[in-house]
């Protein structure tokens, strides 16, 4: 998700599908379907902050309707007052402190000064500690193009760049999201583009390679150390260190590292895909989707359909995001002004190519083959389920199921915690 624009299928058919897709969410984050904000906060502040430095109320308004929001940690944290008028607007949002892998210098911030806005402190301690990685030309890595060009085989340099980092949770802020941040980057490596292992110090790329996967994993165990339990959700290719962080986004949904819907949600290669990463990252989890919209309106509306009911298979988050920077019209689709109430079961197959996760006041649904997505909000009063023995009970009361079960045209959930053990509920799906 960097700031700048930058076919196997698994055809397995369940009688029993036992997705584990439910890990704790983070407190106060209960709506379906997740409404997420990727907001881009300039170094003066811009849209939060008018040409005097003033908070701008009526912005601040739109950015807190929504459930999750990301935005550029610098400004976050040179201003606490933003995420204290953000958090009194709206005590259940999730804000994450946007940190970007690559380093830049920034010798006169619009926002503090160089000695204590944080871009300008980041891009002088990489250089203070001699971090900063080069190409085989002499250039600084990622010159031409928006690569992580930190040194994380310079370990000395990785604890200290945790420290700084940890100063962006100042009060509202719920946690970092770490972008471009992967275990290697010999995959940025092209023709007449390669790193400078010799000059980081070091014989081989391939030693240089496992000192930096150590120096990644160095400088994740020490920010999670220093932040405690504030949410870590980090970015850029397949996802890794579920120990340590939070969650995980897939971006370029659902075509990234060249998959399909399958090979992203499903597991696939070793990767276990995004129905259960959400079960398997550090509680509470906060997974992401993410997609750039097609230029075409009604293609875009159609991929925004498929990535937010995709998404709301699971717990997490989707946006698409539109070309140019994030700093103006907040997107408000008609979907974030449904309710669809708290999930009544986790994903599960009703064909071949589709899936279906019941709320008590709707339903999404995904056809991964035609790349179509549903979701429904019926009537705000609810559903009453059957129980086992016959008796009726709103559904809200039921708790997350552990299965379902299809028999023809009729669905269950198996509750190993029911009223009695192995109870089954119908639920009067559509």
């Amino acid at each position: 998700m960097q700031r700048q624009p930058r076919g196997a299928t698994v055809r397995v058919l369940l009688l029993l599908v036992a997705l584990s897709t439910l890990g704790a969410s983070p407190r106060g984050l209960v709506h379906f379907p997740r409404r997420y904000l990727d907001l881009q906060i300039t170094g003066t502040g811009a849209p939060v902050l008018d040409s005097a430095g003033a908070l701008r109320p009526l912005v601040l308004d739109s950015i807190a309707r929504y459930d999750v929001v990301i935005a550029d940690a610098g400004p976050l944290r040179e201003r606490w007052d933003i995420a204290a008028a953000l958090r009194k607007r709206n005590p259940n949002l999730v804000l994450l402190g946007y940190l970007a892998g690559q380093v830049w210098n920034n010798p006169h911030p619009g926002l503090g000064d160089s000695t204590t806005y944080l871009y300008a402190k980041r891009w002088a301690l990489i250089r203070e500690y001699g971090a900063l990685l080069y190409d085989t030309t002499g250039k600084p890595w990622g010159s031409d193009g928006n690569y992580d060009n930190v040194d994380r085989a310079n370990h000395r340099a990785m604890l200290a760049l945790a420290e700084l980092d940890a100063t962006c949770l100042v009060p509202g802020v719920s946690g970092l999201f770490l972008d471009v941040f992967t275990p290697t980057i010999l995959w940025q490596q092209y023709a007449g583009h390669a790193i400078d292992y010799r000059r980081a110090g070091y014989e081989t790329i391939g030693d240089w390679d496992r000192a930096y996967r150590e120096g990644h994993r160095i400088y994740a165990e020490r920010l999670r150390k220093l932040v405690g339990e504030a949410l870590l959700v980090g970015n850029g290719g397949p996802s890794g260190e579920r120990d340590v962080l939070n969650g995980w986004m897939r971006e370029g949904f659902c075509y990234q590292n060249g998959g399909t819907w399958d090979t992203n949600m499903l597991d696939f290669n070793g990767d276990p895909g995004y129905l259960r990463d959400g079960g398997l990252y550090r509680a509470p989890s906060l997974m992401f989707l993410s997609s750039w919209a097609p230029s075409n309106p009604k293609q875009a509306r159609k991929e925004f359909l498929f990535g937010l009911a995709s998404a709301s298979l699971g717990d997490g988050c989707y946006q698409q995001f539109a070309a140019g920077p994030r700093t103006t019209g907040f997107p408000w689709p008609p979907e974030y002004s449904m309710d669809l109430g708290a999930p009544l079961t986790p994903a599960f197959r009703t064909g071949t190519w589709k899936w279906r996760r019941e709320f008590t006041r709707g339903y999404v649904e995904v056809d991964s083959y035609n790349y179509t997505g549903k979701v429904v909000q019926r009537s705000a009063m609810g559903l009453v389920c059957t129980r086992c023995d016959g008796s009726r009970v709103a559904c809200e009361s039921i708790t997350r199921p552990t299965a379902i079960l299809r028999s023809g045209n009729a669905r269950w959930v198996t509750r190993s915690n029911g009223i009695s053990a192995g109870c089954v509920w119908r639920l009067p799906f559509t």
